[in-house]
């Protein structure tokens, strides 16, 4: 019984921590940069539900134009309930992978948007 034991131990041991396999890629980067491409294309024709659609994969796998366009739909309230910090959040994480173009005209945008909420 403890033979039985030890075996199923060292088992579930190896199982879990993954025989020193390297992980799998379950997306294709060729299928993300697609649906990127897709997502800011609809987007730009104003088709907010297909583009949240496309981009939302891209978006969470580190795709710096889909995390940015994200970005403005949410500062918008573009098919989503408009959210400043949910925005801001995704402008972060774009800026961080590197998008350079527009997060001065984006603080603008956003103090504009605080500014008419507090009037209201």
């Amino acid at each position: 019984m403890v033979r039985y034991l030890s075996v199923a131990a060292v088992l579930a041991v190896s199982l879990l921590s993954g025989c020193g396999s390297t992980p799998v890629n379950l997306y294709s980067d060729n299928t993300m940069k697609k649906k990127e491409y897709n997502g800011i294309k609809a987007y730009k024709k104003g088709l907010y539900e297909q583009a949240f659609d496309d981009l939302k994969e891209p978006a969470a796998l580190g795709y710096k134009s889909a995390q940015y366009t994200l970005a403005f739909m949410f500062l918008k309230g573009q098919y989503l309930e408009q959210s400043t910090k949910l925005g801001m959040g995704w402008l972060g994480v774009a800026k961080k992978r590197g998008v350079k173009i527009g997060v001065r005209n984006t603080m603008h945008f956003t103090v504009q948007r605080l500014r008419s909420k507090n009037n209201k």
